[in-house]
Parts: C-alpha cells; sequence; structure tokens
C-alpha cells in the first residue's frame, strides 16, 4: 500500500508571537502505542513569570480569557486540474470558556480535555487516529488584555505531506492472531468453567462429608478419602490444561491474560477454604479413629501436596511476566513474592486505596540530587524517602490507562493535586510524561511539564538554552525552563525555587511532605 508520511520533526511547536497563545503537537510513540500525538492550546492570564524564564514573555499575555476554542481544518478539493486544495473547513473540536470552565470528551479519534482558570486557560487533545494526527490545526482565543480591550487571536499549526511507502503486509497477519486469540481465550474459559463446576461439587461432597461425619466415625474415613481422591484428580487435570493456556496467552494477548488472571484468583480463593475445611477433617478424622486406613490417608495427603504445588507454579508462572501489574494487590497463603523488597509499598485507604507510591520525601534523609542511573533504577528505602524508578514507572504505566494523585503538606495544611490520566516513556524516550485532567486543592504545577523528557545534573533534556535546571535546582525532574514543581529539588529549602516547590501552592518555598502515587484508572 501506498500512503501518505509526514516529513515533521517528532515535535513540532508553533507559538503566536507577543500574544501569549501557544499551540503545540507532540508526536511521540512513548506515549502509547495506540496515541500518534498531542495536542495542546494554551492562554496565560496572568503576567508572572515561572523561575528562570523571561518576564517579558508573559508581558502581553490576556488579563481575562472569555472563550478558547481549537478547530481541525478539513481540506475541500478545488474544481482545477492540477487537483490543488485551496480551501479549507473547520471542524470544531473543543471549547472552554466563561460559560463552560471545564471539558471532558470522548471520541473515537480523540480525547480532549480542557480547563479555564483565573490564570490559565487550556485545551488538550489527546490523538488516536492517524488521520487526526495528519491533520492541521486552528486555535482561537477571545478575550480582553490589562487595558479591558477585547482581542482576538488565532494560531494555524500547518503540516507538510510527502509519498512515501509502507509494508505490504498488514491487515491479513492482525485478522489471524485476533481470530487465534480469540479461540484460545474461549478454550481457557470452557476450561475455567469447569474447574468451577468441579469446585462446586467439591463444596457439596465437604458438605455430605461434615454431616456423615456427625452420624458415624468409623465408616466416614473411607468414603471421605475416596471422594477427595476421585475430586482432586479431576482437578489436577483442570489446573494443568488451565497453566497451558495462561502460559500461551501471557505472550499473545495483555487484556486476555488479564481476566485469565482475575478469574483464577477468584478460583485459587474458593479452592483454597476447601482445601482448608478438608485439611481440617482429615485432622480431625486422624484424632478420633486411631484405627483408619493409613494408605487411604497417606494418598489424600499426597494429593493435597502436589495440588498445592501446582498452584503456586501457576500463580507464579502468571506473574513473572508483569511483576508490577499497576495496581496493589497482597498475595498471601498460596504465593509470596521472591524478593519483598521488590514490592513497591500500597496505599490502602486514600480516595479508595490501590495506589502504587513512586516517590515519597518524609523526613530528608535521603538526598535526591542524584545522575541518570540512580532515578532509572530507583533509590531510597521504601520505609522512609524513596524515589521507585523510572523503569519501573514506565513499565506500570504502559498497561492500560493510569491516574496520578500528588499529596502535600505545606504549613501544617494537607493539599493533594489528582490528574486522570498519566504515563512515563521508556528510556528511549528519555522517560517523556504524559499528564492531564486535574482536579484537586493544591492547585494545577504539572499540567505545563506535559510532554517533557526527564533531566538529571549528568543528563540534560530540559527546554532551557543555557545552563542545566537540574543543577541548578538541585533534583531530577521533567523541566522546562525551568519548573512549576520541583518535588525532587533539596528537602528543607526555602529560596530561588531549589527547594521541594509546588508554585500554584507554595511559590519558591518548600513543601514538608509530598507522596505521588499511580493506579490503574476506572473504565
Amino acid at each position: 500500500m501506498q500512503g501518505l508520511g509526514l516529513l515533521v520533526l517528532s515535535l513540532v511547536v508553533l507559538m503566536a508571537k507577543c500574544k501569549g497563545l501557544e499551540l503545540t503537537l507532540t508526536r511521540n510513540k512513548a506515549i502509547g502505542s495506540s496515541v500518534c500525538g498531542n495536542l495542546i492550546c494554551r492562554v496565560e492570564s496572568t503576567g508572572s513569570a515561572s523561575p528562570g524564564e523571561d518576564p517579558a514573555a508573559v508581558l502581553h499575555s490576556y488579563s481575562v480569557v472569555s472563550n478558547l476554542t481549537i478547530f481541525r481544518a478539513i481540506p475541500s478539493a478545488s474544481g482545477d486540474d492540477s487537483g490543488t486544495s485551496t480551501a479549507e473547513q473547520l471542524e470544531l473540536l473543543g471549547s472552554v470558556g466563561l460559560d463552560q470552565p471545564k471539558v471532558k470528551k470522548f471520541l473515537a479519534e480523540c480525547n480532549i480535555f480542557g480547563t479555564r482558570s483565573s490564570d490559565q486557560t487550556y485545551l488538550e487533545i489527546y490523538i488516536l487516529s492517524q488521520e487526526y494526527c495528519n491533520s492541521n490545526y486552528v486555535c482561537q482565543v477571545h478575550g480582553t488584555d490589562s487595558e479591558g480591550r477585547e482581542r482576538v487571536s488565532t494560531t494555524n499549526l500547518m503540516q507538510v505531506q510527502s509519498d512515501e511507502g509502507t509494508g505490504a503486509d498488514g491487515d491479513g497477519s492482525d485478522s489471524t492472531l485476533s481470530t487465534k486469540l480469540l479461540s484460545a481465550a474461549q478454550q481457557a474459559d470452557e476450561r475455567m468453567g469447569l474447574i468451577e463446576k468441579l469446585l462446586q461439587n467439591l463444596d457439596e461432597k465437604v458438605e455430605m462429608v461434615k454431616k456423615v461425619f456427625s452420624e458415624g466415625v468409623a465408616s466416614l474415613e473411607q468414603k471421605l478419602g475416596q471422594s477427595i481422591l476421585t475430586e482432586l484428580k479431576g482437578i489436577d487435570g483442570g489446573i494443568e490444561s488451565v497453566d497451558s493456556k495462561v502460559t500461551s496467552l501471557c505472550g499473545s494477548n495483555r487484556q486476555a491474560e488479564e481476566e485469565t488472571q482475575q478469574k483464577l484468583e477468584s478460583i485459587t480463593g474458593r479452592l483454597e477454604s476447601s482445601l482448608t475445611s478438608i485439611s481440617d477433617l482429615t485432622n480431625s478424622l486422624k484424632e478420633s479413629n486411631t484405627d483408619s486406613d493409613t494408605c487411604t490417608q497417606d494418598a489424600v495427603d499426597t494429593s493435597l501436596e502436589t495440588m498445592t504445588s501446582k498452584l503456586e507454579r501457576l500463580l507464579i508462572a502468571s506473574q513473572k511476566e508483569d511483576p508490577f501489574s499497576g495496581t496493589c494487590k497482597k498475595v498471601e497463603k498460596v504465593v509470596k513474592a521472591k524478593d519483598e523488597s521488590e514490592i513497591p509499598p500500597c496505599d490502602m485507604t486514600t480516595e479508595g486505596g490501590g495506589w502504587i507510591v513512586i516517590q515519597r520525601r518524609v523526613n530528608g534523609d535521603v538526598d535526591f540530587y542524584r545522575g541518570w542511573d540512580d532515578y532509572k533504577k530507583g533509590f531510597g528505602s521504601f520505609d522512609g524517602d524513596f524515589w521507585l524508578g523510572n523503569d519501573k514507572i514506565s513499565a506500570i504505566t504502559s498497561k492500560g490507562t493510569h491516574e496520578l494523585r500528588v499529596d502535600l503538606e505545606y504549613e501544617g495544611e494537607r493539599k493533594f493535586a489528582h490528574y486522570g490520566v498519566f504515563s512515563l516513556g521508556d528510556e528511549i524516550s528519555n522517560y517523556v510524561i504524559n499528564v492531564m485532567d486535574y482536579s484537586g486543592t493544591a492547585g494545577d504545577s504539572l499540567s505545563r511539564h506535559h510532554g517533557l523528557m526527564f533531566t538529571t545534573k549528568d543528563r540534560d533534556n530540559d527546554a532551557r538554552r543555557t545552563g542545566n535546571c537540574a543543577e541548578r535546582y538541585h533534583g531530577g525532574w521533567w523541566y522546562i525552563s525551568c519548573h512549576d514543581s520541583n518535588l525532587n529539588g533539596q528537602w528543607n529549602v526555602s529560596r530561588d525555587y531549589s527547594g521541594m516547590t509546588w508554585k500554584r501552592l507554595t511559590g519558591r518555598n518548600s513543601v514538608s511532605f509530598s507522596e505521588m502515587k499511580i493506579r490503574k484508572a476506572e473504565a
């Protein structure tokens, strides 16, 4: 097939000069396999400059923004023989203003988020369609300047396209793979149904054993032993079949794996309860009947041990591919992690729980002014101050949509910032951050860092033309030039924005506590 390819850089930035209006298109694969780019239209409403930025850049910003709108330009073919398109139609994508200060829309081609506040108004579009990623866009702002005059500003983003070849193979192989995965998932579901029926039958047998046990211990042991052995053999075969299907699905289809894992955990819980009841009854039989059939008892014990061992291997195998699954779970009794020190701490109480903590600053006993490798692998102690590690955070957020919560304490008061969309790219992208959809009480001091790469004292990826923001402000962060927030800055420092700052809350001062945590967003 022949298609249209973009001859643009991976990052395209166009700004309306001296009007405070910015229109940015970011094309970056690290954002997610289903996303081809992010479009941001932003306008400042105040005259305050961020640390390290030129104050002249905001002298002409709007005093009041009444409306911010973003359009997609749709070409209209002209009637000449050359086929050149000269006219365009504008398709409204989203708008925020005085009558609608916040917008959130989920479409097949894109997801749209927007907020109007006293100091900043912005629209962010999470582009899912390749056609939309190759389109031109127009951003328009209506408002008044500091002298009360009405103003209208418009910024256009144009992209140049040319012909290029693409691979001949494509839809056929994807369709075949999807069919195979669907068939495998259906077979796994059938096996799960069989196990559930066997468990139900086992529950009935246990109840029957309890009743018979109360009537006569002498004749009970033989019936119990034979019944348990029969049911365990059936369940054993079912588990081996599910084990094979789970192993196959692990490398092929993440969604099917997660569904299978959930069903397996549910069934394992029920099975563990039944096995416990059987074990208790067996022990009671041993104590009450010294003349019991030793051979039958040994056979039951051996089958229980074999069953437990196979369940452990099955659970461990299903977890090897994903040690950090994106949700906080506490696995007990059946299987434990080989290295418990690698299990990240969980917050199971805040806002419904299920949070994986990725950063904490509570007592200042860990130095956060570190190099690239330390931030890549993580450092500190889970009992105190720590950074989980960029590789781990990237691995967690690469599987599904995640949300971020930032808990802060400043001058004795607790505040928080919540972001409905959060992810971190891999090391190839320099751990580019994707963060949007703010709400909370601490003020939004992270959205301006959206789409930026991580910077440390030995790896300068910030937007500042001269110098390294990590060296200047003693931390590791997604610096602009240089920041609205710096939670990995110096501990207990309140000068020149060098501490653990959150600009909308602390200004140039530091918070006395910070904790960043993530979890999978609800569908």
